[in-house]
């Protein structure tokens, strides 16, 4: 940390608008840290959790954090002190209000086109076929989809757009090592070493992927087929491939 107050580190997701989570560096045989953190002053649209509807502009607020942050080194000021930017950011919410932007829109249906109603039921549940009758129906079509998490190098999570059905799909033709859990201080370094280098390595370059560009985490995804246990595997391109 500097002595400045502020802490540097990498945006690796954003759980909503106005919450990051920040990636550190890690030493060798180390699995970087992580911090989730809320933005000073600035209170987002609750987004909903499964089964549940968001309040109005939530996905849109997280949309326009996301392609802002993720993938970037962003500074973080330590909790407890005010935030530099308060007079301005009271000053935009005026012209916001004064605008009709955002969330103060007056276009007619404007606030019921953003609030997402997320799936009452999973894929699986929603099929009379299940997962597999799910994938036989898809097979082969392009998907758009949002990477939320890379969870090793072969498995990514997604929302299914514009569904918005989260789902974990297995990337078709990889299989890469077992990633360590976050486990507390010494007992999560000897799983990472034990794991080795390998693993740490095998989920970076499709972190990095997903993560490296404003937009990049937008993929599409052409559902394979799927396992005797209902994982389904597909192939993973950008969408400007």
């Amino acid at each position: 940390m500097a002595a400045s107050g502020w802490i540097m580190g990498k945006v690796k997701a954003v759980p909503s608008g106005d919450t990051l989570v920040i990636m550190g560096s890690a030493k060798a045989d180390m699995l970087p840290p992580e911090k989730s953190i809320t933005l000073s002053s600035v209170i987002a649209p609750r987004l909903a959790s499964r089964h549940g509807t968001d309040e109005p502009f939530a996905w849109d607020s997280r949309e326009f954090l996301r392609k802002l942050c993720i993938g970037q080194v962003k500074e973080q000021r330590q909790k407890g002190e005010t935030s530099p930017y308060v007079t301005e950011l009271l000053r935009l919410e005026e012209i916001a209000r004064d605008q009709g932007l955002g969330c103060w829109s007056k276009e007619p249906g404007a606030v019921k086109a953003s609030i997402r109603i997320l799936p009452s039921s999973t894929i699986g549940e929603a099929n009379p076929s299940g997962t597999k009758g799910f994938v036989t129906e898809m097979r082969g079509n392009a998907l758009e989809a949002i990477v939320e998490q890379v969870r090793d190098g072969s498995t990514i999570r997604v929302h299914l757009i514009p569904s918005f059905s989260f789902v974990q799909v297995y990337i078709a033709g990889v299989q890469a090592p077992s990633m360590g859990r976050r486990l507390p201080s010494a007992v999560a370094q000897k799983e990472v070493a034990s794991n080795g280098k390998a693993s740490r390595e095998a989920q970076a370059p499709p972190t990095l992927e997903a993560l490296q560009k404003p937009v990049a985490s937008a993929v599409r995804i052409i559902l394979e087929g799927t396992d005797s246990f209902d994982n389904m595997f597909a192939s993973v391109y950008g969408l400007d491939a």
